[in-house]
């Protein structure tokens, strides 16, 4: 029987910001085989990795996660007692 790739696994994605207040995506990820087995694991646009990969998301998932990162700020906000609007 062949093993063959089955699709990937993200096991961390983080969001930050660089100097100039850019938003910075990198993620860690795992290659997962057609019987389940982790065949290889690398990450995306970091430092780490095999080839030092970077990827840069489409425009739709550029929005997705500034929304889900303002989303995300309001409910530590509102979780820490700050009504900030």
């Amino acid at each position: 029987m062949a093993i063959t790739i089955r699709g990937i696994k993200i096991t961390s994605l983080t969001v930050s910001q660089d100097e100039e207040g850019n938003e910075q995506v990198s993620a860690d990820y795992q290659l997962v085989s057609s019987v389940d087995k982790v065949l290889a694991k690398n990450s995306l646009n970091s430092k780490q990795g095999y080839g030092r990969e970077t990827f840069n998301p489409s425009p739709q998932t550029k929005r997705a996660l500034a929304d889900a990162v303002t989303l995300y700020k309001k409910d530590v906000e509102l979780s820490l007692g700050l009504d900030v609007t």
